[in-house]
């Protein structure tokens, strides 16, 4: 106890209390605050603090070296004295440069999700690899599965200057980072959620993993996903924000003729909008009187009026309407009344009448179309809103309704701004980074030079001992190497200087599959669209030792000469004994300049693909219309060959376009230069009347120029200046002349002009992206018109084919992409038709989560859609939801066709039921004006066709739908057909009836909606109250329907379901009108079988057509005879009806309007006869069965009548009429055996 009582009484004579000095308190550096929170749990010992900035601060500043010798002999062995690991660790501190050892070194990673795990490195690793390493050590732990890609992750460190750095580009070295301490962070992007929310989106969009897509993309494709990516950004600010500007805003469609007239008012040269008064006559002012006096007597003789609902507590049962008609505006006509006058007749109607008094001013109304997401806001007379026109041209009464500027603008909120991925951040800061090393590299070398030759040992730099090092010894000759070429991507050569014959070498051919032939011979062509520059044959072969010992093909055309845009034809070619009969067995196409202007070198493998019976190709024994990148897999071919092309010591690469333009400007002002007159002179005489005129005149209508005379093709090159200040639209003409792409001074002359080209017409323009014009710069030109030409409306027109243009481009990264991503950005409605035209082509690839390489038009399609979906963010979950849709429903299908038909419409109800959160409450993939609200599922069912589709019904939620009688919204999904051919008939019968509208020729054409969404797989719209003639003979004949159908059939059925003798008079009317529209639309295209089953009469009158299974004139056959002997179908039971049963009907008024109504919209057609042939010509890629060559679009020509002149064509047409209406009865003959058919059924 002793020692106890010892140690309390020495306690007790402390005082820490009282002896302890009060401390004074220091603010702690910012850096070292920092440093504390992040290297909280390392252990002290193993840090460096002479590195910390800090502390170096504190130190005093060392005194000046003394030079004495002695003083240098001491440092020299000190320095000398220290171990090789202490002198480099001394070094690199001096020098403020990280530490490391040779050898694998330890890293402390912090990842998210609590994640910290410690990585062996070797300091020569780069970030991706290390990275690597990270993700597999994090994967082995248990709270990793929440890890994102390792791509997702950015680098974030303290450098040994006390700096914070993030590092995106994983390429770098470890070693090169100067990192102050074995510690990194990985750390999610900013915006990471939104991203990855975005991205999810986008991968149902697509059906891949963005991830997985962006790891599969090539080189070229992933460049072009970032020019897309930087194209986006550009054209953001042109978007509409808000009000009426909004770029989601639903305007009505408004009708304009948008025909360019470059023609200047006080001109009295000829231009190209003279040439067409010329051959078609200036009948637009009088087409325009007679139009609108059609229009004022049928508003007159139907006494219209427009309704205007106006509902005080936006509910449907408050609403009241004023109506608005000839008397009640001041003596302005109904047609020509503005937006804002009738809004303000219609208020005034409307107080008067109810009684009621609204205090909200006429100018902060809207009208909106009633049973759309469509209005009228523009101050045009109502007759130009396409909506309200064919109301009046169809007895149809207008129903609009008013709405406040607030309650619309309210459903358009301000656009989001295009959220920037951290792909395109890293870019941009893997850009800076670059930047500034090299800025540090440079200032490391102005240093080094500046430097007195003082010994390293001494200055502690080893930047003298390395560069010592690294001094180059003195050359000696190596005999055994002999000259080694510097590396091909250091040295680089413009392609026009090389002064040389173009030329190849083909090696051997294998693996061929051919039939039993004695000799085969390979075809080699140098070719731009369809003209072949120069061509060359190898030798004969035996097919069993296909091998021609390096036979060197020499071309004898300039390397110089040959145009960016050429590409290699090669054919695998037969030939017979008798050595008379050539036969193209396979064919392959490659293009010389790769996408980064690098002509190609070396030698290659290239696969035979199976040739094609295109009638041109066979001719030319060469596929010049092939393209390149096609979609043909390695089972498909039928041999491979070896060839190899002249291998240069430099990477070669085609001249620039502001070089290319300089060289064109030389050629032109360039004097006495030595061409030849042909080529230099210049034809100016166009004047009225004048030989050249008419030569032009003649020459325009030439389909392709090859097969005109050397003559006629010179002259057109004459005529060049004069085409480009008056016929802007023969530029095609000028661009396929053979002669001009052989010589490069021809070429770039035409470059030159092509920069200051005056705007074309559309469908000039539109010729110049099909797979005859593989020019990169005139189709970029082409693009540029068309976007300066075409508003929003009429763009969705011809959205359809520049869809299918995409894969006439050259390159990945092209204008039309950037054109329609751009016009998707600024209007939502031509956003969501791209997006459901790019998913259908987007559908025919095998895409997997599992796909390791993406077919190159895949990727373009799939990068359009991407690009798509993020400029329409606001929208996207709205879109994902049609994107389900088709899933569940295409589910649902493919289930229920395995069950017994008795219970397939109880089935289909149950499973819409337990699936209906999913299945309404949005847009409609058909329409973007349309929306689909609740599911009807007593109205569901399963049609009992061949295929099973579904027939589904939706309610409208449109205000006062019910109104107009469209309560419902009803669609027929197919799982099984293609529809791609029904969507392009349709869409060809839109731009026929925009093209007679433009003429004022109304024939009330139904051209409902049909999408293709995948292979096989699709929507149609369904026409309300409408039957197929088959139903109303069923309903009219009764039991002996299969044998009688009475010509009185179809007027008695319009006369039951008319409610009064108003009504079926307008029904009259309508039926002419639709039947002219039909007869001629379904005679140019070719559409056969034609039976009751599809061909429908609506209960207003109106007549069209349905399933378009057969186009371009394939008729169906039994026992080789063609069931078909009319080229349209006219009837005795629809002639009854437009004569309304009158006898002797061929000397009736209402006959002979029908007969010279269908010949004015068959001119108006033959008038634009090249642009169908051309758009039909472009939709050749798409692989329809029916529209597979050349000859197949040769129908059109013939339909349209395109090599004769308008009179003689209307003639002609005017023949096939009267014959359709004297063989009626073999129509009605295919109609009783088909009746027949349904009677044993």
């Amino acid at each position: 106890m002793a020692h106890l009582l010892l140690l309390e009484s020495q306690r007790k004579n402390r005082s820490f209390v009282t002896r302890a000095r009060p401390k004074r308190h220091f603010t702690l550096n910012e850096s070292l605050k920092t440093l504390r929170q992040k290297f909280a749990d390392v252990d002290t010992e193993d840090l460096d603090f002479a590195s910390i900035d800090y502390l170096k601060e504190k130190v005093r500043k060392a005194k000046g070296f003394d030079e004495s010798p002695v003083t240098i002999e001491q440092a020299v062995a000190a320095w000398e004295s220290k171990k090789p690991e202490q002198q480099k660790e001394v070094i690199r501190i001096r020098r403020n440069q990280s530490v490391f050892y040779e050898g694998p070194r330890n890293f402390l990673v912090f990842l998210p999700r609590n994640i910290a795990i410690t990585v062996p490195c070797h300091p020569e690793s780069t970030l991706a690899e290390f990275k690597q390493v990270i993700m597999s050590h994090a994967k082995r732990l248990p709270n990793s599965d929440d890890l994102l890609e390792r791509t997702r992750y950015i680098y974030e460190f303290f450098d040994c200057d006390g700096q914070i750095c993030r590092i995106h580009d994983d390429r770098r070295r470890i070693e090169d980072l100067n990192i102050f301490y074995p510690y990194m962070d990985l750390l999610e992007p900013d915006g990471l959620q939104t991203e990855l929310q975005l991205e999810e989106y986008i991968a149902v969009t697509i059906g891949i993993p963005l991830h997985k897509f962006e790891e599969s993309l090539n080189e070229e494709s992933y460049k072009f996903r970032l020019d897309m990516f930087e194209s986006m950004f550009k054209s953001e600010h042109l978007r509409g924000r808000e009000g009426l500007t909004h770029w989601a805003f639903p305007e009505e469609t408004v009708i304009h003729n948008f025909k360019i007239d470059l023609k200047p008012e006080d001109s009295n040269e000829i231009y190209e909008t003279d040439l067409e008064k010329l051959e078609f006559g200036d009948k637009d002012e009088e087409n325009e009187k007679r139009a609108m006096e059609r229009l004022r007597r049928k508003i007159e003789s139907s006494q219209a009026v427009c309704h205007v609902y106006y509902r005080p507590d936006d509910t449907d049962e408050t609403a009241v309407f004023a109506e608005i008609g000839e008397n009640s505006h001041n003596g302005i006509r109904l047609e020509d009344t503005t937006p804002s006058q009738l809004i303000i007749m219609a208020l005034e109607v409307i107080e008067r009448k109810e009684k009621i008094e609204i205090k909200i001013k006429p100018e902060d109304f809207l009208l909106q179309v009633v049973g759309r997401q469509a209005f009228v806001t523009k101050e045009l007379p109502l007759k130009k809103y396409e909506y309200v026109r064919s109301c009046f041209e169809n007895f149809r009464t207008p129903t609009l309704l008013l709405r406040t500027r607030e309650s619309v603008f309210a459903e358009y909120p301000t656009p989001t701004p295009v959220f920037v991925p951290s792909l395109i951040r890293s870019m941009k800061a893997i850009a800076s980074e670059t930047e500034a090393l090299k800025i540090q590299e440079e200032e490391k070398k102005k240093i080094a030079d500046l430097k007195d030759a003082v010994p390293s040992i001494i200055a502690l730099d080893d930047d003298a001992i390395s560069r010592s090092a690294s001094l180059p010894s003195p050359a000696v000759a190596d005999p055994m190497l002999g000259d080694i070429p510097e590396a091909k991507e250091d040295l680089k050569m413009n392609f026009w200087e090389i002064e040389e014959d173009f030329r190849i070498r083909i090696h051997s051919a294998s693996h061929l599959i051919v039939p039993d032939v004695n000799k085969i011979y390979i075809k080699a062509a140098v070719v731009i669209g369809g003209n072949i520059i120069t061509t060359m044959n190898s030798k004969m072969v035996s097919p069993s030792n296909p091998r021609w010992d390096s036979c060197n093909l020499d071309f004898g055309h300039y390397y110089k000469d040959i145009p960016k845009s050429a590409q290699m034809c090669f054919s695998l070619i037969a030939q017979s004994e008798d050595g008379e009969t050539q036969t193209p067995l396979g064919w392959h196409n490659m293009r010389l300049f790769d996408w980064e202007d690098k002509f190609v070198q070396g030698k290659f493998t290239v696969f035979f693909w199976p040739f094609p019976n295109d009638p041109i190709a066979q001719q030319l024994l060469c596929n010049v219309y092939g393209g390149v990148g096609n979609e043909f897999t390695e089972a498909d071919a039928i041999g491979r060959l070896d060839i190899e092309f002249r291998e240069f010591n430099y990477t070669i690469e085609y001249p620039t376009w502001e070089v290319i333009l300089k060289y064109g400007w030389n050629v032109i002002t360039r004097q006495n230069y030595n061409r030849p007159e042909y080529e230099t002179r210049h034809i100016t005489d166009f004047s009225e009347g004048s030989e050249n005129l008419k030569k032009l005149f003649y020459l325009r209508k030439v389909m392709d120029v090859k097969t005109i005379t050397p003559e006629d093709q010179w002259f057109l090159w004459g005529a060049r200046k004069a085409i480009s200040k008056y016929f802007p639209s023969f530029l095609p003409l000028l661009y396929a002349l053979p002669m001009v792409w052989k010589k490069r001074d021809m070429y770039c002359e035409l470059y030159y002009m092509l920069e200051k080209w005056p705007l074309m017409q559309v469908d000039a323009a539109m010729e110049l992206l099909d797979s005859r014009c593989p020019d990169v710069w005139f189709r970029e030109c082409a693009v540029n018109r068309i976007d300066r030409a075409l508003d929003d409306d009429h763009l969705q027109l011809y959205i359809l084919p520049l869809v299918q243009a995409l894969r006439y481009e050259p390159y990945s990264d092209n204008a039309l992409s950037k054109f329609l991503v751009k016009r998707a950005m600024l209007n939502y409605r031509i956003g969501h038709t791209l997006f459901w035209l790019l998913r259908a082509e987007l559908n025919y690839f095998n895409l997997s989560p599992t796909t390791t390489a993406i077919p190159q038009f895949c990727a373009r399609f799939a990068i359009c859609i991407e690009m798509c979906q993020r400029v329409m963010a606001d929208y996207l979950p709205g879109i994902v939801k049609q994107v389900k849709l088709i899933d569940e429903l295409t589910k649902i299908n493919t289930d229920i066709k395995g069950m017994d038909p008795l219970t397939h419409a109880e089935v289909l109800r149950g499973i819409l039921d337990e699936k209906k959160a999913l299945l309404e409450d949005m847009t409609s993939p058909l329409n973007p004006c349309d929306r689909l609200g609740e599911l009807q599922l007593d109205q569901c069912r399963v049609l009992g066709s061949a295929k099973q589709p579904l027939f589904l019904t939706w309610l409208n939620p449109q205000p006062l739908s019910r109104v107009i009688g469209c309560e419902t919204h009803q669609i027929i999904f197919k799982l099984g057909d293609d529809l791609r051919q029904d969507m392009l008939t349709l869409q060809t019968m839109r731009i026929m009836d925009a093209k007679w509208k433009n003429r004022n020729l109304d024939f009330c054409m139904t051209c409902y909606e049909v999408l293709p969404m995948g292979k096989n797989i699709g929507m149609i719209h369904v026409v309300a109250k409408c039957d197929t003639l088959y139903q109303i003979q069923r309903k009219s004949e009764g039991l002996l329907s299969p044998l009688k159908m009475g010509k009185n059939m179809l007027n008695n059925h319009l006369h039951e379901v008319s409610p009064d003798t108003k009504s079926y008079l307008e029904g009259v009317d309508r039926f002419t009108y639709s039947l002219a529209g039909s007869c001629v639309s379904t005679y140019v295209l070719g559409v056969k079988d034609r039976h009751q089953d599809n061909i429908m009469m609506a209960h207003d009158g109106r007549i069209f057509h349905i399933d378009f299974g057969h186009i371009l004139g394939h008729y169906k056959k039994k026992l080789n005879i063609k069931r078909e002997r009319t080229d349209f179908v006219l009837t005795t039971h629809f002639i009854h009806l437009v004569t309304r049963g009158k006898s002797n009907y061929k000397r009736t008024y209402e006959y002979q309007s029908l007969r010279e109504s269908c010949a004015e919209g068959f001119q108006v057609l033959h008038n634009s006869a090249r642009f169908f042939i051309i758009y039909f010509r472009m939709m050749l890629c798409m692989g329809l069965p029916e529209l597979a060559t050349t000859e197949n679009v040769d129908y059109l020509r013939e339909s349209l009548m395109y090599d004769m002149k308008p009179d003689e064509a209307k003639a002609a047409f005017l023949e096939k009429f009267d014959k359709v209406v004297e063989l009626d009865w073999t129509v009605s003959l295919n109609w009783m055996f088909h009746s027949l058919k349904h009677y044993k059924k």
